[in-house]
């Protein structure tokens, strides 16, 4: 009989915006060689192949007389044993022992057994995986079918089995019975644990056999599925336990959470148009786009011209790094801030200089290409429905500073520099809902991110420090990305996200390792976020401006 549980029945209304196919926080860790930073339905879980696993608890909490698993995977080999999921601890078979494996020959097995006689062990014959590509694996078993309870999908597709060994007897009562706890990535054998070195993602656990039109709409889920967060996605009680592997290793349904041990969650659900990516030690801050093209680099704490090192490729929902020092060092850990934009960028002829835009109106972002003349008073457009708020732009031919003009403090656009850390003056720029004026006066290449507030999204705005603890700032939203900069002094550019947790701080100015302050902001509310003491935060009497973004 199948364990009592919290049924999840039913799917909420898609939001009309959606904050997480428009703006993302990932980290990951540096191979030395190429990797694509994604998960499959938005992020997944990267395992290294040596230490990384996850313990989904007792295997009992999921016993019932019938059992399918579900999961995404995309493994780095297909030529070594990898256990995908176990509680198998080697010796004699016994009650509960159960393992699906990726085999040396590249094909899919599983093995299950309710007693030292009574197990089955078979392997797909039809499909061999593909190394570094997404496929869906199901294994489907039912204990009242007798002697062959099991069978395997891979990429929806009925695979014809072949049974390595079958042992005689019948299969009866719950399967997922035993002691031992469940694992994602490796099996309970010390020194023989068969690591998994690949990506996992949207882990489905039922507690009945599924049927072929099911594991049909199992292969058919993808980021923009309405029921990609539904446990009980056929509405019948039989989804236990839905691993989203979305920055953790929780059930969405909150009843089997899962601990994970040197796992990295990563990818996004959108194809990103502006990528930032820091080391999480020190290293440059390296910001990549669709308008100029993949391959081509700047540097937000450098003043260098663009470089074209072909060290980053914009990949649908994700990217793809290659060997680099600064991009995916061995064993180093990074964290890439990724943004939406319009997708293929168009010519835009609203100002009196023809720009290309690439705009997500919704979102209030847009990244704008143009070449400047000598003329300040000349103007190009910007792509959005309104004027923007903040615009961060870089000259790409020279090696000159980045500047930030933004609107949010005294009515007027003010600006101040990115890579010193340079604080407030006021400029000859002006916003209009069309145009941005040019400004730069030298005939050179000008890239500019341009951004405005959008309620319950995006937020684009300034307060007075306190220089107390407990100063809240109100955003509307609860925000996963801050920007703040002190506008009247020296102090650097800060960002804090939610993926590295508040209080992990980095210098967009800076090629600093990321540092710790408790005293930073303190906490991401409901509505805004909660500062402490820190002077570069929260300084009595200074004016502070930021961007914030769910």
């Amino acid at each position: 009989m199948a364990l009592n549980k919290k049924l999840f029945k039913g799917a909420a209304a898609a939001a009309a915006f959606d904050p997480l196919q428009n703006f993302e926080t990932v980290t990951y860790t540096g191979n030395g060689g190429t990797q694509k930073i994604t998960g499959y339905i938005r992020k997944g879980a990267a395992f290294n192949g040596s230490s990384s696993y996850i313990n989904l608890g007792s295997t009992n909490q999921f016993a019932s007389s019938g059992v399918s698993v579900s999961m995404w995977i995309n493994p780095v080999s297909v030529t070594t044993y990898q256990m995908l999921i176990a509680n198998q601890n080697g010796g004699s078979f016994a009650d509960g022992d159960f393992f699906i494996v990726i085999r040396t020959d590249g094909y899919i097995g599983y093995e299950i057994g309710q007693s030292a006689s009574i197990y089955e062990a078979r392997y797909a014959t039809t499909t061999q995986l593909t190394a570094n590509t997404w496929q869906h694996i199901l294994m489907t078993f039912d204990s009242s079918l007798g002697t062959t309870i099991g069978k395997i999908y891979v990429n929806g597709i009925l695979q014809s089995t072949s049974a390595t060994y079958t042992a005689g007897g019948t299969f009866s009562g719950d399967v997922f019975i035993g002691t031992l706890d469940l694992q994602l990535g490796k099996r309970n054998i010390s020194g023989s644990e068969l690591w998994y070195n690949g990506k996992i993602d949207q882990v489905r656990i039922f507690d009945k056999a599924l049927s072929s039109g099911e594991v049909t709409t199992l292969y058919g889920e993808t980021y923009a599925s309405a029921t990609k967060s539904t446990t009980d996605i056929f509405g019948d009680g039989s989804g236990v336990a839905l691993y989203e592997l979305d920055e953790d290793a929780n059930d969405t349904g909150g009843s089997y959470n899962g601990t994970p041990t040197n796992v990295n969650f990563l990818g996004m659900a959108f194809q990103p148009d502006l990528v930032w990516v820091k080391s999480r030690a020190a290293g440059s801050h390296i910001v990549t786009d669709s308008v100029r093209g993949n391959g081509k680099e700047i540097y937000t704490d450098l003043t260098n011209q663009e470089g074209i090192l072909n060290r980053f490729t914009l990949d649908t929902n994700g990217f793809t790094v290659t060997t680099s020092a600064y991009g995916n060092a061995n064993g180093v850990n990074y964290v890439a801030w990724c943004w939406k934009a319009g997708g293929a960028a168009v010519s835009n002829t609203d100002g009196t200089i023809t720009s290309t835009v690439s705009a997500n109106q919704a979102a209030g972002f847009s990244i704008v290409k143009w070449t400047a003349p000598s003329d300040y008073t000349q103007t190009v457009g910007h792509g959005l429905s309104q004027a923007p708020e903040l615009v961060i732009t870089k000259n790409l031919g020279s090696s000159i500073d980045w500047y930030v003009f933004y609107d949010v403090v005294d009515g007027s656009v003010d600006y101040m520099n990115f890579t010193t850390g340079g604080y407030g003056n006021t400029s000859a720029q002006s916003f209009t809902s069309t145009t941005i004026k040019s400004w730069w006066g030298v005939t050179e290449n000008i890239i500019a991110y341009c951004f405005h507030s959008v309620d319950g999204y995006q937020k684009i705005g300034s307060y007075s420090g306190t220089g107390a603890s407990g100063n809240t700032i109100t955003t509307g939203f609860q925000p996963r990305f801050v920007m703040i900069k002190n506008t009247a002094s020296g102090y650097s550019w800060i960002i804090t996200d939610s993926t590295r947790q508040t209080g992990k701080i980095l210098y967009p100015n800076l090629a600093n390792a990321e540092f710790t302050l408790s005293t930073g902001i303190t906490s991401f509310t409901s509505n805004g976020f909660i500062l402490g003491t820190d002077v570069s935060h929260n300084n009595s009497g200074d004016t502070f401006i930021y961007l914030a973004i769910a």
